[in-house]
């Protein structure tokens, strides 16, 4: 219902309410036997459109928050999520409201699209920022093969995914399984640099950073064995 308590000895000070779907209430000075009411005020507003590299809309894609800065008090401010939602708007366009005034960086992602991120866009209290873009170019396919660091033979069902290219949940690029041959297709790879993630279960997950789209004519990755105990990831490069 909204209600809150206070010990008696928060009498005669200032008490504001802060929520991630709202912008902060006025600061209200708070005494015993009053109603002592504190009013959230309307969150902003971001408007955008997402396209791909000739300027068209893209469609359906995902957009989510990549990082917040509160306009005031940023150690007490709660982080909105960072949850993607999904848009299937035909000409890409995209809204986020409830958002508490502050500093927004957005991440979109669609099929065979990476994860890219918009320009910093500031929010204020019950407004619309309206014209936000995110450039979202097709990516590349990245081809390579898994072996066994010792033997060199083929590691089949090691799973190959982005590694860190979002912090959010906006990333339409899907983790691949290399086949019987150890050889794996990933497309939706970014222009790079960019890393990628190498894991099964009986091998140490590899790291492999420092790749580009000229990647693409094929990479080889060799995992080592997980042992008992020990190291359980490893980078390369």
């Amino acid at each position: 219902e909204g209600k809150w308590h206070l010990p008696l000895g928060a009498e005669g000070c200032r008490a504001e309410a802060r929520h991630r779907e709202y912008s902060p209430s006025d600061e209200v000075a708070i005494y015993k036997g009053r109603t002592n009411e504190l009013r959230l005020k309307a969150g902003g507003v971001i408007e955008g459109v997402v396209v791909d590299e000739h300027g068209a809309g893209v469609s359906p894609v995902m957009v989510a928050i990549e990082s917040f800065t509160a306009a005031s008090h940023p150690e007490s401010a709660p982080p909105p999520s960072g949850r993607a939602k999904s848009f299937d708007g035909q000409n890409g366009a995209f809204t986020l409201d409830k958002l508490a005034p502050g500093r927004y960086v957005l991440t979109a992602s669609a099929e065979g699209r990476p994860p890219a991120h918009s320009a910093p866009v500031e929010v204020d209290s019950g407004r619309t920022v309206r014209g936000v873009k995110i450039d979202l170019p097709k990516g590349s396919r990245l081809t390579g093969r898994v072996v066994d660091a010792a033997s060199k033979r083929p590691v089949a069902g090691a799973v190959v995914s982005l590694d860190s290219v979002t912090q959010s949940q906006a990333n339409a690029i899907k983790p691949v399984q290399t086949d019987d041959g150890g050889a794996f297709t990933l497309d939706g790879a970014p222009p790079g640099p960019f890393s990628i993630r190498v894991a099964h279960v009986a091998y140490r997950t590899k790291i492999v950073p420092g790749l580009t789209s000229g990647s693409s004519a094929g990479i080889d990755v060799e995992l080592a064995p997980r042992g008992d105990g020990g190291v359980a990831t490893e980078m390369a490069g």
